[in-house]
């Protein structure tokens, strides 16, 4: 109700504490069901865009569960890949948007800590996973009906990984480490694989090729 209020322009909701409270509490709850997920992921994700919510956002709670579902909905550790149902894409696009939305909240430091998950909420080794993922480009068309369709202010859950990733990149380059090193060099291979697969859209490619010129760029010093 709240995330269909919101799309109809109730961008009050954003002042409301127990709003804020709610939404973020249903995206945390192991037992919500995969709708109640999604659209409380939306409303995050409106709530981020208009740079709302940052200490909601920032929370560890809501950080780590955006972690770890991305990990399990995008990385098989052993047997076959992972198999997502609709419903599990749906959200998988709306959590990469997410992730791409708190990187432009200039009030809340959620997305340096998403940069900073490993192990099995690495949000770096989701977004990798999914770059190698055939769906990606697949699914491109698979949209929520409050999404509309795909333009540069509501891209493609590709885009979206695609535009997050080149901040994580940028994030690895202040660390200066031999961590941040490894993990540009995997994103540096997978987006070369991707950009090579010529299977993107205008302006996937255009992110592919802005994120591979940013990995190489730290790759070549």
């Amino acid at each position: 109700m709240l995330a269909n209020a919101i799309n109809r322009g109730g961008h009050v909701i954003l002042m409301l504490e127990p709003c804020m409270v709610s939404c973020a509490g249903a995206f945390c709850m192991d037992q919500d069901s995969l709708t109640t997920v999604h659209d409380a992921c939306a409303v995050l994700c409106i709530a981020a865009r208009r740079e709302a919510w940052g200490s909601c956002l920032e929370l560890r709670l809501v950080v780590e569960c955006l972690g770890i579902r991305l990990f399990q909905l995008c990385c098989s550790l052993n047997g076959p890949e992972v198999k997502r149902t609709y419903g599990e894409e749906l959200l998988v696009a709306k959590m990469f948007e997410l992730v791409w939305r708190l990187r432009q909240h200039r009030h809340c430091s959620a997305f340096d800590k998403l940069c900073e998950l490993d192990g099995h909420k690495c949000i770096l080794t989701a977004a990798i996973s999914y770059l190698y993922d055939a769906r990606a480009t697949d699914h491109r068309d698979l949209r929520h009906y409050r999404d509309g369709p795909i333009c540069d202010l509501r891209p493609s859950a590709l885009d979206c990984c695609l535009r997050m990733m080149e901040g994580m990149v940028l994030f690895d380059i202040k660390r200066n480490d031999a961590i941040g090193r490894s993990r540009v060099s995997r994103v540096a291979d997978a987006s070369r694989s991707l950009c090579a697969s010529q299977a993107l859209s205008g302006s996937e490619r255009l992110s592919c090729e802005v994120l591979l010129v940013t990995t190489e760029g730290v790759m070549g010093h």
